[in-house]
């Protein structure tokens, strides 16, 4: 399922894309994202991929200023964290996390908390609680438009 959300999330991008910097009403700037989670996450099979950046050469970036290209899906234990942080460059046109998890023990829970930033400023907040069995994602995806 990983594969087949970074193979859409990328077509999406590639295909909204053309030469002609005018031709396009995404608005250019830096995404950032900061999720933040508590609860029983070690009980968790927790799978998350970042994805973002221009379409071009420049894709998302982790607090420490790696490169990690366009699409980065993170690993156990890196999903696992209290918090993390990715963001673009100056020059993004969108930003997109999806989280899911799944645990057999259905008494078991954690909360995940996204707050996306666009050019310093906050411009969403999202929560999911992770219960169980339950598989549904927490997605957020980000254009900003002229």
């Amino acid at each position: 399922m990983k594969i087949l959300l970074t193979l859409f999330t990328m077509l999406v991008m590639i295909t909204g894309c053309k030469k002609d910097e005018n031709s396009t009403n995404a608005e250019k700037g830096e995404y950032r994202m900061i999720i933040t989670q508590s609860g029983d996450m070690s009980d968790f099979k927790i799978s998350a991929t970042v994805t973002g950046g221009n379409a071009l050469n420049n894709g998302i970036q982790d607090a420490d200023g790696k490169d990690l290209g366009m699409s980065y899906s993170l690993t156990d234990a890196e999903s696992k964290r209290v918090s993390y942080t990715y963001s673009t460059s100056t020059d993004a046109i969108t930003m997109s996390c999806v989280i899911s998890a799944t645990c057999e023990d259905l008494t078991k829970e954690f909360t995940t908390q996204v707050e996306v930033f666009f050019n310093g400023e906050l411009i969403d907040l999202k929560t999911r609680e992770f219960k169980g069995k339950d598989t549904s994602p927490l997605a957020v995806s980000y254009t900003q438009i002229k």
